[in-house]
């Protein structure tokens, strides 16, 4: 009986793996712990403005332990398939997942939020507009007068 042959180590593999583990690591504790100070103070009134002020932040929160204790079960689910399927393809997924989540939020409350926005980009493109127009067709000491 042989025993198996060690698996060589490529140059700088170990380091980015560790670096990969560490940025999303920072960025799953990142989302939580700004979503606890925010669902203290903004999501009840901003999301649930019929309710009691008690009663938003109780749903705020629940939320975000809904998600907390869904982690394992992801973990266990998305490992498993990993494990057949591939990471880097279950990894893909369930990037389109949380962004496909993310835009479904976005068609509710939060796209009449975002057309406020759109109007900072609008006012600097009609601004370049206007400036744009008369030095297109004047020379610059007309334009500067």
């Amino acid at each position: 009986m042989t025993a198996p042959h060690p698996v060589p180590r490529q140059r700088g593999h170990f380091g980015r793996v560790v670096g990969a583990s560490t940025i999303g690591t920072t960025v799953e504790w990142y989302d939580f712990s700004l979503y606890g100070p925010a669902a203290a103070l903004v999501f009840g009134p901003l999301f649930l403005p019929e309710q009691d002020d008690f009663v938003g932040v109780l749903a705020a929160f629940a939320t975000c332990a809904i998600g907390f204790g869904a982690r394992p079960i992801g973990g266990l689910v998305f490992g498993h398939f990993g494990d057949r399927i591939g990471r880097k393809e279950l990894l893909v997924i369930s990037l389109l997942m949380m962004g496909g989540a993310t835009v479904a939020i976005g068609l509710h409350r939060g796209s009449w939020a975002s057309w406020s926005q759109a109007g900072a980009p609008a006012g600097q493109l009609l601004s370049t507009g206007v400036l744009a127009v008369p030095a297109a067709f004047q020379s610059d000491e007309a334009f500067a007068s």
